[in-house]
């Protein structure tokens, strides 16, 4: 007789647990060093603000969290900490805020071990919080809290077993959950034993999701079925320091990672990230999204625990818009519906508008099923738009003045914009009806128009509107913003947009500024006045310039002053800060190094990248002057300038640099992330350039075609004098120049992919995405500049 022993899987490693409690909880993942009060003007990822102003910081500000947080059926929040570099008070805060909320929202550790020492870190951690807990808003299953581990694969399961059995001999038993983002079943049998559970920080793209859950969902629920299964809901990702991420268009990823979740039955669902602005990811109300991720969370978590979804009183409806499309490529729009008590018939008349509301193209009627949540997708060829700046989404009579700005070469921002008709301040005229209650003047000329920047540099405002009047929260106002390029640089208290005040403008230089007044309330409510355009004084008339449409090249014809460029001089030491002098204050980090090689941490709706940085002087490179005055940077082979994302243009381009060899050394003279251009000196003293196809693109996207140009100098650099080197292209060859007299050419078509990663290192050559460059260079540099088009000798620096 044959015995067959069948193939088991011991889990007795774990002491068991009822999960069933654990079940259709909801939670979001957060970040202590991002506050929800977040600074309005000038802070770290951007200017994006809280759409609701928060109490002062601390308990308060928790507590008002957790009320908002609550109505949308979340459970709690997990807060990130590394065990190594607590944040012990954060922690304390939130604990007591959540508690002063009184409606049982509760916090749960979110940890890192990645330190050298990961046992002794964490029985530091919890020995600090031993107090906490026992707070009664710390989430507990079973009487144990429950321990989630970010990144958990750095550490192997011995290390894990010896961890959680020292932890929990000192503090008791804990639930441990490990991040498996990018998990495989191997993973799963080998940690599985160990721990508890798996939770995850979702960073995928759509494809790559559904993979990972069709993968491990039949191990975790058939081999470890007494285990907890946490899933991920992720919506767009874009950190902008250097521009990787996935899903461009707002909600794709995050809509495909709900259906994803609810069909693959798992035990819990966490939301990455509450109010992550480095990464653009975060779920927390914002000025630029407003609560629709928690909306869409809500909808589908009631659906998802068998519940009936929320209902509004009256019909609710967001309007979704890039804030920037590039001219030839489609400008998308959405319309969210979300079910509503009101039954009456709703349709609605969707449109696009100039800045002057002007029709541009009328999509036609939306009818719309009052208990259904339903998604209206269109896309807007902008081909034959070029001459237009910005595209405003209209619905019936109410025009969303968060525009879609038609760029020209490079996105400044991966932003949407999304306005419900809820939280749209209604307005009416004020003792002139003759006056467009949506207008204003600035200097004379109303929303819609331009002027040019005044000698002075003083503007006068007048607005001439009030806000309707009511008990909903999209009634009343109380206080003015004054935006630039959608950036506040002033704001008081108002009841209405009822004044005239005179402040004075900053020079724009050589960039195209735009200035808008907002009007808000306490709830978050906005109306925002069309733009007025300030034209530069430096940069007049009309260029021609090739875009992509369709997969074609065509020629678009447009005001000179909308295509970006960023002019580095080198002419004068600004510390650390490699400063531009364009008028797009897209300044550069000298000498970087860290996460994404140097990144400036605070930035600008438009091209800013503003600091601040460490109050240092760098060695390498070193601010020079030659006898003659001029400034320049010597490189002394292990330096380098990091120029963040956003730098460079993706499609017709024009880089110019001075470079001088005191010897002959080879190095990188240039280059970027994701092989959209680099320069370098050969051991022969020759220049090349070389152009590729990129890495990957969107979500990791890889190139269907292969490209390649190379360019190779004639003669070697000379040594000890200043060379002008220019490399222009043309959305089909490019061509280099040497004190601009042509060395050669190689033709190149267009690459959608290198609109990402497209960080720009001067001093060396850049790798992807975030490894120290390679390469350096022992040379001098100044007169760096990077256009957004393809110039002509005649136009290169002097």
């Amino acid at each position: 007789m044959l015995c067959f022993a069948l193939p088991q899987v011991i889990h007795a490693a774990r002491p068991p647990f009822d999960k069933a409690p654990y079940r259709k909880t909801a939670w979001l993942h957060a970040n202590p060093w991002w506050s929800p009060r977040k600074h309005r003007v000038d802070a770290a990822g951007g200017p994006d603000v809280s759409a609701r102003r928060y109490p002062q910081g601390g308990v308060p500000m928790w507590a008002a969290v957790a009320k908002q947080l609550h109505d949308y059926g979340i459970t709690g929040l997990q807060l990130e900490s590394s065990v190594s570099a607590p944040y012990y008070n954060t922690y304390r805060e939130m604990l007591a805020g959540f508690a002063e909320a009184g409606n049982g929202m509760k916090v749960s550790f979110f940890l890192t071990m990645s330190s050298k020492k990961p046992i002794e870190d964490t029985m530091a951690f919890f020995t600090t919080l031993e107090k906490e807990l026992e707070h009664p808003n710390l989430y507990k299953l079973n009487g144990a809290p429950v321990i989630s581990i970010y990144a958990g694969g750095r550490h192997s399961p011995e290390v894990y077993e010896k961890l959680l059995s020292t932890v929990e001999a000192r503090f008791g038993r804990m639930i441990w959950l490990i991040d498996a983002n990018h998990a495989t079943p191997e993973f799963l049998r080998k940690y599985m034993p160990v721990l508890d559970g798996i939770t995850m920080y979702g960073n995928w793209g759509i494809e790559t999701q559904q993979k990972l859950f069709d993968a491990i969902t039949p191990v975790i629920q058939k081999e470890f079925p007494e285990k907890i299964f946490e899933g991920a809901a992720q919506n767009q990702y874009c950190n902008h320091f250097h521009y990787g991420g996935v899903s461009p268009r707002l909600l794709d990823k995050y809509l495909a990672s709900w259906q994803t979740l609810i069909s693959t039955g798992v035990d819990s669902v966490t939301m990455t990230n509450l109010f992550d602005h480095y990464e653009h990811s975060h779920h927390l109300p914002s000025y630029s999204w407003e609560d629709i991720l928690l909306r869409i969370a809500q909808y589908h978590l009631a659906g998802w625990r068998g519940e009936k979804p929320y209902h509004s009183r009256i019909p609710e409806y967001y309007v979704v818009n890039s804030a920037n499309v590039v001219i030839g490529q489609n400008a998308p729009f959405d319309v969210f519906f979300f079910p509503t008590n009101d039954r009456r018939p709703l349709n609605l008349q969707f449109s696009v508008t100039d800045a002057k509301g002007n029709l541009l193209h009328d999509f036609g009627k939306i009818t719309l099923q009052p208990d259904k949540f339903s998604v209206y997708r269109f896309n807007l060829p902008t081909l034959d738009l070029a001459d237009h700046r910005a595209l405003y989404p209209k619905i019936n009579n109410q025009v969303y003045p968060q525009a879609t700005n038609l760029v020209t070469g490079i996105r400044p921002w991966m932003l949407y914009w999304a306005r419900s008709n809820l939280n749209r301040i209604g307005i009416r005229p004020y003792d002139k009806p003759e006056i467009d209650p949506c207008s204003w003047l600035f200097n004379g000329q109303p929303g819609g128009a331009d002027i040019l920047y005044p000698e002075d540099g003083w503007a006068c405002i007048s607005a001439f509107a009030r806000p309707v009047s009511g008990p909903d929260r999209y009634h009343s106002g109380g206080h003015v913003r004054i935006l630039r390029n959608s950036r506040e640089i002033a704001s008081f208290y108002n009841w209405d947009l009822n004044f005239t005040r005179i402040f004075p403008m900053p020079d724009p230089g050589d960039a195209l500024d735009y200035y808008q007044l907002e009007l808000e309330n306490s709830f978050g409510s906005r109306f925002t006045t069309a733009p007025v355009w300030v034209l530069p004084r430096g940069r007049t008339g009309k260029i021609t310039l090739p875009v992509l449409s369709d997969g074609q090249v065509a020629q678009v014809q447009i005001d000179a002053n909308r295509v970006p460029y960023f002019h580095y001089r080198c002419q004068n030491p600004t510390g650390l800060l490699l400063q531009d002098s364009s008028g797009y204050e897209h300044h550069g980090y000298i000498g970087g190094a860290g996460y994404g090689g140097g990144h400036l941490q605070q930035t600008g709706y438009r091209h800013e990248h503003i600091g601040p940085v460490p109050p240092q002087q760098p060695e390498d490179p070193l601010f020079q002057r030659d006898p003659d005055g001029r400034g320049y940077y010597q490189f002394k082979g292990q330096g380098y300038m990091m120029l963040m994302g956003g730098t460079m243009p993706p499609y017709a381009s024009t880089i110019e640099i001075d470079v001088r060899l005191k010897q002959l050394a080879p190095g990188g003279i240039l280059g970027t992330g994701n092989r959209q251009l680099s320069m370098q000196i050969l051991p022969d003293g020759r220049l090349q350039v070389h152009k590729e196809n990129g890495v990957e693109g969107m979500g990791g996207d890889k190139p269907a075609q292969k490209h390649f140009a190379e360019i190779i100098s004639r003669e070697p650099l000379p040594l000890g004098q200043w060379v002008k080197i220019s490399v222009a292209y043309d959305l089909q060859k490019v061509t280099l120049f040497i004190n601009k007299q042509i060395q050669g050419e190689a033709a190149f078509p267009p690459c959608p992919e290198h609109e990402w990663f497209n960080a720009m290192v001067v001093g060396a050559l850049g790798t992807f995405p975030f490894s120290r460059p390679e390469n350096f260079a022992k040379i001098d540099i100044r007169d760096i500049r990077v256009y957004g088009r393809n110039l002509s000798p005649e136009e290169f620096l002097p």
